[in-house]
């Protein structure tokens, strides 16, 4: 289905091909939905989820969202950690990681707090603890 973005005292929304309003215009910002059915919102300089029915997945309470992956997941940050969120908008990992690489084509990456590194499947499940290893 066609959505387009609409504009009405300020605050965006939604409407389909034909005019007809999905989303209220009350968001700061609203993207464009993604392959999974996902729009980015921003509210108050917070952004969060909808879904193209219009429900929010994911409150507007992050300071960033990254784009998804191939593997349906994307970097949430907020108060400078970061965290994880799935295609459906649950949330795998909570901000807790001082950084969080990309995924590798065997679905693990490394994540770091403080000055120690780990190893998270697409799961968000340590795979390799904290302190197990050195990366150089």
């Amino acid at each position: 289905m066609q959505y387009n973005t609409i504009k009405e005292n300020e605050k965006w929304g939604m409407a389909n091909k034909d005019g007809e309003i999905l989303i209220e215009p009350k968001f700061d910002f609203i993207d464009d939905f993604n392959e999974y059915g996902l729009a980015q919102i921003e509210l108050d300089e917070k952004y969060g989820l909808i879904n193209n029915k219009g429900e929010i997945v994911l409150e507007p309470k992050f300071d960033f969202i990254d784009s998804f992956d191939e593997y349906g997941i994307a970097q949430i940050e907020l108060d400078e950690k970061c965290g994880l969120v799935d295609k459906t908008g649950k949330i795998l990992i909570k901000p807790k990681f001082d950084e969080i690489d990309q995924f590798n084509e065997n679905g693990f990456t490394v994540v770091r707090l403080d000055y120690e590194v780990g190893i998270i499947n697409t799961k968000g499940k340590l795979v390799i603890d904290f302190g197990e290893f050195c990366l150089s």
